[in-house]
């Protein structure tokens, strides 16, 4: 797999993620780096990489929305979206593997199901969950 330097991390017991910086950088792995880079395309602009362009989702756009109106129109456009990240990701990782680069089956791209999307009143942003499924049939439980 492509080496990604480790900024984030799962709690185990609530499944959310904690961004971290640590004094010393850290390459991440496994699972954990699959998951990094899916949390990394959810919430990185589509363009707004200049290295990179063509990474990234609409998801900013669309979860930036916070109109009560759009909520069950933003709620159908959201598996959209996440088939068509799970789409990317294998693409790039076929790609990867027909130029040489290795991945551990806990690292290659299964499925990513959305189990659930609501926007929550209270502190006025969108609750997503996701379970991501390796190669490995490894499950990793994403709640953004």
């Amino acid at each position: 797999m492509k080496k990604d330097i480790s900024i984030m991390q799962i709690d185990p017991t609530t499944n959310s993620v904690i961004f971290v910086v640590n004094k010393v950088s850290q390459i991440t792995i496994g699972a954990s780096a699959l998951a990094q880079k899916i949390i990394k395309r959810i919430l990185t602009l589509k363009g707004s990489n200049y290295f990179e362009p063509s990474i990234g989702t609409g998801f900013f756009g669309l979860l930036s929305t916070i109109d009560p109106g759009s909520v069950d129109s933003i709620k159908e456009a959201t598996p959209i979206l996440i088939n068509d990240l799970a789409q990317q990701i294998k693409d790039e990782q076929a790609i990867d593997m027909t130029n040489g680069i290795t991945y551990a089956d806990d690292e290659l791209l299964s499925d990513i199901q959305l189990t659930s999307v609501d926007f929550d009143d209270t502190f006025g942003g969108w609750l997503i969950s996701l379970n991501i499924i390796t190669k490995s049939s490894n499950t990793i439980t994403i709640s953004l």
